[in-house]
């Protein structure tokens, strides 16, 4: 059965496609100039408030190597889903700067980048024309809906100092801590 979210990749695979797209996205974050990159906490910010508003070209400003060959293959979904990403960005922590390399921790709360996927699902879910399928999809839609509202997810980043301007040069995903309601 296909997602009723993207309508393209089966269910069991769209959280993580989608995890997959995020963490793509934050390992993009590179070239920000120097004065967009004066610390690892500005790139980090100056990458999210360009997801946020879907600018790709400003996305791609601030990336280097793979991580801007992920931005150029993004699909018309994940066009639809970057700015929701941007959206769910909220803070950085734990930034430990040793020389000419960092670390820091990226916060996202997965409420926002639901609210996305599920206003875009919902475009998607109305081309099933089978009613059991489009039923399964949208059942699918709302429990990932309610399981993504109670997340907070964490990324591992880190960085590089290059020429003065701080580069992203990996990510990782971390635990995905349970909201407190």
């Amino acid at each position: 059965m296909r997602c009723g979210v993207c309508g393209i990749i089966p269910v069991n695979m769209c959280r993580r496609k989608m995890l997959m797209l995020v963490l793509a996205l934050v390992m993009s974050l590179g070239l920000a100039g120097t004065a967009l990159a004066a610390s690892p906490v500005d790139t980090i910010k100056a990458y999210f408030a360009a997801a946020a508003k879907g600018d790709l070209e400003g996305m791609k400003k601030l990336t280097t190597g793979r991580a801007n060959e992920d931005i150029n293959k993004a699909t018309p979904r994940d066009k639809q889903i970057i700015p929701g990403i941007g959206a769910a960005f909220q803070k950085v922590t734990d930034v430990k700067i040793t020389g000419d390399k960092a670390t820091a921790i990226a916060h996202l709360d997965a409420t926002k980048l639901a609210k996305v996927m599920w206003d875009t699902g919902k475009v998607n879910l109305a081309k099933i024309t089978d009613p059991k399928q489009r039923a399964q999809a949208e059942k699918f839609m709302k429990d990932m809906y309610k399981k993504m509202a109670l997340e907070i997810w964490k990324l591992k980043v880190e960085l590089v100092k290059k020429g003065g301007a701080w580069l992203i040069s990996n990510t990782e995903p971390l635990k995905k801590d349970k909201k407190v309601k």
